[in-house]
């Protein structure tokens, strides 16, 4: 590549631009679960995508706010990642196969506010919190852990990532910082 060429990068909200760019594909098939053969279009995502967004900006997710994916991969996981995006968030992600203090010291470090997991790290995450908000009582820190949603079934103090997508389109609009929408 020669040094005199040259990209036009819109200056957008990263998260629209690519919601934008999958509207494009329609009916073309975007991700694809192995074990179940459940599949989701590049129109479904981009649908999707703007109910998790509104979803998660009802629950209180903000510009620069963080959530954490602590699962393992699923359908779901790329439709929050871009759906933070399209709100201007921070996506963090962790391994459920990390020592509980690893993940606390990330989620303490990060100021992670919102949590996304599955049923089966639950009861341990759980304790986590409670360790957690017995060791840090700090009115100048922000909420830890604020939020916690679960993918798949229902469980107490969780709250049900279906819920998510009852909330329609996502009727925010990211404000713009130093005269754009980049987020850099």
């Amino acid at each position: 590549m020669s040094s005199d060429t040259t990209f036009n990068v819109p200056v957008v909200n990263l998260g629209r631009f690519q919601v934008d760019r999958m509207r494009k594909y329609g009916d073309l098939v975007a991700l694809v679960n192995p074990e179940t053969e459940r599949y989701i279009t590049y129109s479904q995502c981009a649908d999707r995508i703007e109910q998790i967004a509104s979803g998660l900006f009802d629950l209180g997710l903000r510009q620069r706010d963080v959530l954490c994916a602590l699962t393992f991969n699923t359908i779901e996981y790329p439709l929050v990642w871009y759906a933070v995006n399209l709100i201007g968030g921070t996506f963090l992600t962790a391994s459920p196969l990390y020592p509980d203090d690893e993940l606390e010291r990330r989620f303490s470090k990060c100021y992670v506010k919102f949590l996304l997991t599955i049923p089966e790290l639950t009861t341990r995450i759980s304790s986590m919190v409670h360790r957690m908000k017995l060791a840090t009582v700090s009115l100048a820190r922000p909420k830890l852990l604020n939020k916690l949603i679960v993918i798949g079934e229902d469980c107490d103090g969780f709250i049900p990532f279906r819920s998510l997508l009852t909330s329609g389109q996502l009727r925010y609009k990211p404000e713009e910082v130093h005269g754009s929408s980049s987020l850099l």
